[in-house]
């Protein structure tokens, strides 16, 4: 099995850029929310005269922006000032209640959720801010980043519905995140740095000399090969176990208490310890 995805050079390079667009995401991420960061403090000096708090959090409880605070609603006006698609947003019904206003003042993520791209307000879920596609979101809508990132965008969304890569596109697509990596803003950053080393062994060569050769960090290795053989994460695999144990522990005391109380008309404490020792032997 191992061997047969090790030789299928498309599923290879597929899972290659879907990995490397994950370390793309690890190494913006620090920069965007340093980004986010000062913007917060730009909309905390504009607004310093606000001196009441939101107390009822408007945006989840108060649908209609007509019954929003002061508070809320100067917030929501300065935040879409830096939104690109700030036009759109004020024609159409934009679904706020998937953010807290109330924490804006205080919260530069609960800010960025006003940037999250347009699908995330229909997830089941809230997204991970962490998430790559949210941070490109970020990127595309905030005014903040001035780089035109949509090709970053393509490439997710054409490895998210197409699950073949030729080598080209492997070197091409690659080639297309180092660029934003390396620009002189984000490449400060260190973990932009580790993503550029890594990025660059899996543009310049096939994921099967670097798994038989190990030529990037271990945990980088092991998450590849969860992706590529189709396995679970070494932390997924222990979340797992964890869940099971504290499942089958609490069984166990539900069990113990139940006897516990059972016996009570049997002598007691007593009772219920010759009845453990009885099931043990």
């Amino acid at each position: 099995m191992a061997d047969a995805v090790l030789e299928n050079s498309e599923k290879q390079n597929w899972t290659t850029v879907l990995y490397s667009l994950t370390l793309f995401g690890n190494g913006i991420e620090k920069y965007v929310n340093d980004k986010i960061d000062a913007l917060h403090g730009t909309l905390n000096n504009q607004l310093h005269f606000i001196t009441k708090h939101c107390v009822r959090s408007c945006s989840i409880y108060k649908p209609e922006l007509s019954n929003w605070c002061n508070t809320c609603l100067q917030w929501k006006t300065a935040i879409l000032n830096h939104h690109k698609n700030r036009n759109v947003i004020t024609k159409q019904k934009f679904n706020w209640t998937c953010m807290d206003s109330a924490k804006w003042p205080l919260d530069p993520r609960e800010v960025q959720k006003c940037f999250y791209p347009d699908w995330c307000f229909t997830a089941r879920k809230i997204p991970n801010l962490t998430d790559v596609s949210v941070l490109i979101g970020c990127m595309i809508n905030c005014t903040e980043f001035t780089k035109n990132i949509d090709h970053i965008r393509h490439i997710r969304n054409e490895v998210s519905h197409n699950f073949t890569v030729s080598d080209e596109e492997r070197k091409r697509y690659c080639q297309t995140l180092l660029n934003v990596l390396k620009t002189p803003d984000v490449i400060l950053y260190p973990e932009a740095q580790d993503a550029v080393k890594s990025i660059t062994v899996l543009q310049q060569t096939c994921l099967k000399d670097i798994i038989e050769e190990r030529l990037i960090k271990e945990q980088t290795l092991l998450e590849l090969k969860a992706r590529l053989f189709e396995q679970k994460p070494l932390i997924e695999l222990t979340k797992q176990y964890v869940k099971e144990i504290v499942s089958i522990t609490i069984l166990v005391m539900a069990i113990c208490l139940a006897v516990w109380f059972a016996t009570e008309e049997y002598g007691g404490k007593f009772a219920f310890l010759i009845i453990l020792l009885k099931y043990s032997a």
